[in-house]
């Protein structure tokens, strides 16, 4: 309520404006008594004071300072009993105050109102009244915002139309954004009330426009924070309204994300547990999963091949460019660019006539079964087209990108499962290491190195790494990252110093000079073919090492995390 509309409710025609008519605009929603002429009175805003007439008198020193600090403390205005204020000589006619206060007052926009025959406490029973109403249409406006959001959460609606739906209960806009995203709204900047803060909760004015917003944190998961971010009218008692209705609707948003979150971690790993049982296991596999593989779509009596995908995502960690799945991405995130993952290969290898069966093995990672359908006879070629066609549409989609790619032969059977698993592992893990990310490659594709893939993670190799890379791991990071990118540039270009400066787009010099300094490190002799050759062997070895090392730590978070 402002003071104009108070004076239409008292609707007294005594009641006169005597200066501030400007200032009628002030907002109202209290009435006090002004008795003491002490500087260190504090005086609150929104605010109508009942000041004394004697104040207003000629000899009064405090009247300009009473006014000037009502005004700057947003005060509604000041009451006087009109027939106690006494005609002065210089006075304005008609108000009985000097000239000075009205001037005053007309400039800071304070209304002095003069009672007439109205009594003040009527007016402070008015002001309550309204004050009184306003709580409860607050309390009315709340009940009936969460009583349908509630029906909304029970009846399982979407994290979007549950977003939606509070917006439009509002009468304003919402809308659910991750906190990188969230800029300025994520500061704890004009938090209505310190129990707000602690609860997540700021609400700010804009002019006309309110501004709330509330965290939405799925317990548990990694770095999974969004905001729930509200706009709406600048009205009364709005904000009281935000602050009731925003953390409700935050623990009930939280609620279905965690919903979902689980319909989607089901989904994408319960297809993986069914293949694990199939390819994994050391013994023959069970009746009842052998019943699951059939109902899901595996022919036994037909080839299939096992396609493993990994995210090409270059780490800032890795010395030599290994793949890491994304740890920037939130857990929310990551399950929805796996489901999309899995989404866009499965359909795209249906509509060139591929049955597939897609799985999660771990974050990052992924595996499928496929067959075609219709086909006695097909090969790893015939599915390495299609595969590259599936990435094409992968790198299209911008939360997924470049992925890495390795195929095993087609064939039959469980043991034939098993078989192209293995391939395709060594497939996936050679061929990135060997042609860098973004790589399709078959089994026939990584050559004879496919016979030392084992050896790679044996403790062989790492007594190789510790005698030819061994001395490079005293550097700093960036020395030793520089060191090795290097040396894996020589080897992959079997020695030619010109070609692996191309390679790292270096000056020739620059490449001799880290050579050399290489060689007085570790006393290796990059002029014999056989320290080149062993060179590449720890190189791969150390590469593969890596991998599987930031794997495991990643997936030791994972399920700490997951507790």
């Amino acid at each position: 309520m402002i003071v104009a509309d108070l004076l239409k409710q008292i609707g007294d025609t005594t009641v006169r404006v005597l200066a501030g008519k400007a200032g009628l605009s002030r907002a109202v929603e209290r009435l006090a008594f002004c008795e003491e002429r002490s500087t260190e009175t504090a005086f609150r805003p929104k605010t109508l004071y009942f000041v004394p007439a004697q104040w207003f008198w000629r000899g009064s020193p405090d009247v300009d300072a009473l006014i000037r600090r009502l005004a700057f403390a947003d005060a509604s205005g000041i009451l006087v009993q009109g027939e106690r204020v006494e005609p002065l000589s210089g006075a304005r006619p008609g108000t009985g105050l000097p000239l000075a206060t009205v001037l005053l007052a007309d400039q800071l926009q304070l209304p002095v109102i003069d009672l007439g025959r109205t009594d003040v406490m009527d007016w402070a029973e008015r002001i309550a009244a309204h004050r009184l109403n306003a709580k409860l249409s607050v309390y009315q406006m709340t009940d009936g915002i969460l009583s349908q959001l509630l029906v909304a959460w029970r009846s399982r609606q979407s994290v979007e139309a549950l977003t939606h739906l509070l917006g439009t209960l509002l009468n304003g806009t919402c809308e659910l954004v991750a906190r990188s995203q969230a800029g300025s709204d994520a500061q704890d900047d004009g938090v209505a009330e310190d129990a707000s803060r602690a609860a997540g909760l700021r609400i700010r004015e804009a002019g006309d426009r309110l501004h709330g917003t509330a965290d939405v944190v799925l317990r548990g998961r990694k770095d999974t924070a969004y905001l729930l971010r509200c706009e709406t009218k600048n009205e009364p008692g709005m904000d009281a309204v935000l602050c009731r209705v925003l953390p409700v609707a935050a623990t009930w948003i939280e609620a279905a994300f965690e919903r979902r979150v689980l319909a989607w971690d089901a989904r994408l790993r319960s297809n993986w547990e069914l293949i694990r049982a199939l390819i994994e296991a050391a013994e023959e596999a069970k009746p009842d999963v052998l019943f699951q593989a059939r109902e899901a779509g595996w022919d036994a009596d037909k080839p299939h091949a096992v396609v493993l995908v990994k995210l090409a995502v270059a780490s800032s960690d890795s010395a030599i460019g290994i793949a890491d799945p994304a740890r920037a991405l939130t857990e929310m995130a990551m399950l929805q660019r796996e489901s999309r993952l899995i989404a866009v290969a499965e359909t795209e290898l249906r509509r060139a006539w591929w049955w597939a069966l897609g799985a999660v093995m771990e974050p990052g990672r992924f595996i499928f079964v496929i067959r075609r359908t219709g086909e006695a006879l097909w090969g790893a070629d015939d599915l390495k087209a299609v595969m590259l066609e599936v990435q094409k549409h992968l790198e299209q989609e911008k939360t997924i990108g470049l992925v890495s790619m390795g195929i095993g032969r087609a064939y039959a059977g469980v043991e034939g499962l098993r078989r192209s698993y293995r391939e395709a592992k060594e497939a996936l893990d050679l061929g990135s290491l060997r042609f860098g990310p973004g790589t399709v490659a078959t089994i026939e594709d990584v050559g004879a190195e496919r016979y030392l893939y084992r050896w790679y993670t044996s403790p062989e190799a790492q007594q190789l790494i510790d005698e030819m890379l061994g001395p490079l791991f005293d550097l700093p990071v960036q020395q030793r990252r520089a060191m090795l990118e290097t040396i894996a540039a020589l080897v992959a270009t079997n020695g030619d110093i010109t070609r692996a400066a191309e390679r790292l787009s270096l000056h020739r010099n620059t490449v001799r000079y880290r050579l050399h300094q290489f060689e007085q490190r570790t006393n290796v002799n990059l002029s014999d073919p056989e320290n080149v050759y062993l060179l590449s062997l720890s190189i791969r070895a150390y590469q593969m090492m890596e991998e599987r090392v930031a794997r495991f730590v990643q997936a030791e978070q994972n399920e700490g995390e997951s507790f």
